[in-house]
């Protein structure tokens, strides 16, 4: 539905409608009580998403905002001196020691938020001005 230009909150309401009907298709229908209960479910579910959305918009915002991302993506850059394995391995090496801290779910986010911008900023110059070339 959403290749068809249906907003996600229009796909998804049709998406459990058409699971409730597909259910009355099978020996196991939902009444209205599943129904309701099914709902209920989902929207519990559901706080620990929004929860999770508002901390992932948080990281990427202060990392934007504070310019952590570009300075990082600098400092590669100047310490790889134009290799790409070695700009690679070093990023390489920086994940590896994020994944030691306690709170390595988190640091994933915002590791791809900073190293991602090294590779934004060297393939938006040209050959010429890229060593990476």
């Amino acid at each position: 539905m959403l290749i068809y230009g249906f907003t996600p909150t229009y796909a998804a309401g049709i998406s459990i409608m058409a699971v409730i009907v597909a259910s009355w298709l099978t020996p196991h229908k939902m009444g209205f009580s599943a129904i309701m209960e099914a709902l209920a479910l989902g929207a519990r579910n559901m706080v620990m998403t929004g929860v999770l959305l508002c901390t992932v918009g948080l990281i990427v915002n202060v990392i934007a905002t504070t310019g952590i991302g570009n300075t990082f993506s600098l400092m590669i850059t100047q310490w790889a001196n134009g290799s790409l394995i070695i700009a690679i391995a070093l990023i390489a090496l920086a994940l590896a020691f994020f994944l030691i801290t306690p709170w390595s779910n988190a640091v994933h986010l915002v590791a791809a938020v900073i190293f991602i911008a090294f590779f934004i900023f060297n393939l938006k110059q040209t050959p010429q001005e890229n060593n990476f070339a």
